[in-house]
């Protein structure tokens, strides 16, 4: 008797050869989760204060930069009309 995994034995290309262990898996869940919290818990969050502070600047930045490159974009559009 001929065993396989070749044409007309019933199984699926797209099976695994091996079953899924769902407990094990939640296990594996569980522990992870419980790591995720343990290093969360050890995060320093910012205040309040230093969430604003860090945004103004942010934003700020963003401006900054954008009008500098708009103005060299107008110049080197300017430029390349004058030339041609």
């Amino acid at each position: 008797m001929v065993t396989g995994t070749g044409r007309g034995s019933g199984r699926s290309r797209f099976q695994t050869k091996e079953r899924i262990d769902v407990k094990n898996l939640t296990e594996k869940l569980k522990v992870f989760l419980k790591e995720v919290r343990l290093e969360m818990s050890k995060v320093t969050w910012p205040t309040k204060a230093e969430l604003k502070d860090s945004t103004i600047v942010v934003i700020v930045s963003c401006l900054v930069i954008s009008v500098f490159i708009g103005a060299v974009d107008w110049v080197l559009y300017s430029l390349v009309r004058l030339a041609f």
